[in-house]
């Protein structure tokens, strides 16, 4: 392996000297690449060597999206930018004045790629940014067995192992490769630099020695310098839902009106990704050059947009099933992944990682959740790790958490929000945020993750599954019941607002199963589950079912009461329904393209029509009194049918 690289470096050399790679731009330059970043070295190594080239004169782009033919472009160039040995065109969808189109001959002759196609504009993914270098060093068996759970029956299960082993790639965690993320283009820099140099991604980061950030930005996480709403623009709300399943999109819609309580986990990615090099101050505010400079979000929409909208992100699909996975405080073993995790990850993106942390009243009781910024960590004389952590809360200060060689104990140097006993809950790939990257909108189709979840005002209640489970909460704290519910609150965690609003709470439930909430006087009630948005509002709610196609709310008395359903079995044009009137009970029975909807009383009905991703909303119809009614669903609108 150590001759390979030698041969392919001095080949790389001598091409540069014939100068058949011209040089563009040196890294050096790039706006868009900070110097402590993971991949500043890789970058400069392969622009200095003509691998890859930058976006523009000033910037790499490091964090866009790495296609399919681009990978192939640099593995060919890497090898020398060799002619082909024939003219036929490789693939049918590769033209011949495709930059890329050498690149794809290349590939082809060498079996790097063994498709009918080259799948031009697919992003690349873990697992075929390993399979690709591994074919171009000649398939090399690896020597030790696979350690990765999720490639155990995978294709490139020897791709991945023989690429851990060289240094190239270390995995998310030390059992988890996950072979489905994409790669970035400063990612894909980094492996082709481990792989061609030989520099193993397992070396720890830079000591983290500063005692304070030289840029304190947080607005100081304070109701007085945001809005009293986590509202955001039409045009970063529909980017923001672009790849998501109605039911979250319009789970995210309702919590843009909910009152401001907090922007932690906001403000945690946006200094993940500004010291990652993805977010440019001055495109917020002319003039400025650290997230220091920027004027509030009560006084900048720009400044609002951007911390509202990664905020809200701890709503979509993928993230609240992260969440949810890592959340459950009770389970000491799961901290203790956690935090493997957490050091897993500093050790592969060597850049900042946004962490989500509960915080304990006692060990079986809940005071809240935050969201913080884990930088990098030294080992101590007792071989712990001292992770540095930013605190939106305390920017002027940084906080140490430090980890036991085993994992299995951690405390911080100061309390954390004021508590003593802090769960670690989970520390999110910088990769996570790029589909949703605000910037440049540069996102990749997700797909959906349905996550069962309960929304409750109250601390009284129970849920139910028909397999049988529930749990029954008094007090906000178990009290019977084998299902488990993990508290999954948006993290917030302001210093001048006290929480006292919802709990979200998420849960394994057959996909087939019906969910019932009950409670005694509860004013609204929200479940998502199997793919499918309810929230119920009245006065005296006493229980709500959902299950794929149902649902039916129930009060204690006839009062005015509102039902929201969203679901992408309605439709395209109007995936989300409101029924309000006043009665005891509604019940929902749902299918494509239509409703039908039922009182108990039948004292009238009005439904409503809105689409979840847009906020488009057609002209509401009227149930009469005495009747019930099947509502039809068309791009034109609502159509009311009685049923008796």
């Amino acid at each position: 392996m150590k001759n390979l690289r030698k041969t392919l470096a001095l080949l790389l050399a001598i091409v540069l000297l014939a100068g058949a790679l011209p040089l563009t731009v040196l890294a050096a330059s790039f706006t868009d690449v900070p110097n402590d970043v993971y991949y500043a070295e890789p970058v400069r190594w392969s622009v200095e060597k003509g691998i890859v080239y930058g976006t523009s004169s000033s910037t790499f782009s490091p964090n866009a999206k790495c296609t399919i033919e681009q990978i192939i472009t640099f593995l060919w160039r890497a090898a020398g930018s060799p002619e082909p040995s024939s003219d036929e065109l490789p693939y049918p969808d590769v033209k011949a004045d495709d930059y890329f189109c050498k690149a794809a001959q290349w590939a082809k002759e060498k079996q790097i790629i063994r498709w009918d196609k080259l799948y031009t504009g697919y992003t690349c993914t873990r697992a075929f940014a390993v399979r690709f270098i591994w074919r171009a060093f000649g398939s090399p068996q690896p020597k030790a067995a696979c350690p990765f759970e999720d490639m155990a029956d995978h294709g490139d299960r020897d791709a991945a192992t023989w690429a851990m082993e060289q240094g190239i790639t270390s995995g998310t965690s030390p059992t988890v490769f996950s072979p489905d993320e994409s790669c970035t283009r400063g990612q894909i820099a980094s492996f082709l630099y481990r792989a061609y140099v030989g520099a193993a991604p397992s070396t720890p980061p830079a000591s983290p020695t500063a005692k304070t950030p030289d840029d304190p930005f947080s607005f100081n996480n304070s109701s007085k310098n945001f809005g009293s709403t986590y509202a955001i623009s039409n045009d970063s709300l529909n980017f923001l839902l672009s790849n998501e399943p109605a039911y979250s999109a319009q789970w995210i819609r309702d919590k843009m009106a909910k009152t401001w309580g907090g922007s932690c986990f906001g403000m945690s990615a946006v200094y993940v990704l500004y010291r990652n090099g993805a977010v440019t101050p001055v495109r917020y505010q002319s003039g400025a050059s650290k997230l220091l400079d920027l004027n509030p979000p009560r006084s900048n929409g720009s400044v609002n947009d951007l911390v509202n909208f990664y905020h809200l992100s701890q709503m979509t699909a993928e993230v609240n099933s992260l969440r949810a996975k890592s959340s459950d405080y009770k389970d000491s073993a799961l901290e203790e992944q956690n935090l493997r995790t957490l050091i897993q990850r500093l050790d592969e993106n060597k850049g900042p990682l946004l962490m989500g942390v509960k915080l304990l009243k006692s060990d079986t009781e809940l005071g809240g959740g935050h969201a913080i910024v884990a930088i990098g960590y030294t080992k101590d004389s007792a071989g712990n790790y001292v992770v540095q952590i930013w605190d939106p809360n305390r920017p002027a200060q940084f906080n140490s958490l430090t980890i036991s060689p085993d994992y299995k104990s951690h405390s911080f140097a100061e309390k954390m929000c004021g508590y003593d006993k802090v769960f670690i809950s989970y520390a999110l790939p910088t990769d996570m945020f790029n589909l949703k990257d605000f910037e440049r909108h540069v996102s990749s189709a997700a797909n959906p993750v349905y996550c069962s979840s309960v929304t409750v005002g109250s601390s009284d209640f129970r849920v139910a599954c028909s397999d049988g489970t529930f749990a029954e909460y008094r007090g906000g704290t178990q009290t019977g019941g084998t299902l488990n519910l993990v508290d999954i609150t948006p993290e917030c965690m302001a210093e001048d607002v006290e929480f006292s609003g919802e709990k979200v709470y998420a849960f394994t439930a057959p996909a087939d199963s019906s969910i019932t909430v009950t409670s005694s006087g509860m004013d609204e009630i929200t479940v998502c589950h199997s793919g499918l948005y309810a929230k119920a509002e009245a006065g005296s709610l006493s229980s709500m079912t959902v299950s794929m196609a149902k649902v039916s709310v129930n009060c204690a008395s006839s009062v005015d009461q509102t039902v929201t359903i969203a679901s992408d079995i309605l439709g395209d044009a109007w995936n989300a329904l409101s029924v309000t009137g006043t009665d005891t009970s509604f019940s929902l029975d749902i299918s494509a393209g239509m409703v039908n909807i039922s009182g108990a009383n039948q004292t009238g009905m009005t439904v409503s029509g809105s689409n979840a991703f847009t906020g488009n909303t057609c002209q509401s119809v009227e149930i009469a009194p005495g009747t019930n009614a099947s509502i039809g669903i068309g791009s034109a609108g609502l159509t009311s049918y009685p049923v008796n």
